[in-house]
């Protein structure tokens, strides 16, 4: 977790590598590990994108809030960022494949800082926190929260990524601890 905001520094103020032109700065980085069922509670209009985990289903969890959401569209496919103030809309799978563009770059960036093999990717969006919270395991996560400047100022948003923490940390998998969740379990079963 140390050095987290650093990374992030190193990898978003390169616009002109991910082809996208968006002006940006790091503002602020935090980490905390969440229950993410109990904490998923985004504003309206953020758009929530699953990523991929290692065996390429949906392991974990991209939350853009409007702002960011809004400066990636225009950005995209005006070039430039506005200060305009929009009312949050439910983001569309326009939105949603423009966000991707440039969050698949940045998560790459970020596993390449890091010295990992294989980044996670957007897997695809979740329409609402329902969706996100049937297709991903309960228990303890990683949250990121990194606070951004867009477009020169005009804008600010943030980016949450909800990453599993590793397997040892997330359940107690000793026997005993089965043992204690399975046994209580009624079970019938009938032979023919």
């Amino acid at each position: 977790r140390d050095g987290a905001a650093e990374l992030w520094r190193g990898v978003l103020p390169r616009p002109a590598a991910d082809g996208i032109g968006l002006e940006r700065t790091v503002s602020g980085v935090t980490e905390q590990t969440v229950d993410l069922h109990a904490e998923l509670a985004p504003d309206d209009g953020a758009l929530l994108l699953f990523l991929t985990d290692a065996y390429g289903g949906p392991g974990g969890l991209a939350v853009a809030d409007a702002p960011l959401v809004t400066a990636l569209v225009e950005v995209q496919t005006t070039g430039r960022v506005t200060s305009a103030r929009r009312e949050p809309r439910h983001p569309t799978a326009v939105d949603a494949a423009l966000v991707r563009h440039a969050l698949d770059g940045w998560l790459s960036g970020l596993a390449d800082a890091r010295g990992e093999m294989t980044a996670p990717a957007v897997w695809g969006q979740a329409l609402d926190v329902r969706t996100a919270l049937l297709k991903l395991e309960e228990g303890r996560w990683t949250e990121t929260q990194v606070d951004l400047d867009l477009g020169g100022g005009k804008r600010a948003g943030r980016l949450t990524l909800f990453l599993p923490l590793p397997q040892e940390a997330r359940h107690d998998a000793s026997p005993d601890g089965l043992r204690d969740v399975v046994l209580p379990v009624e079970t019938v079963m009938e032979a023919i």
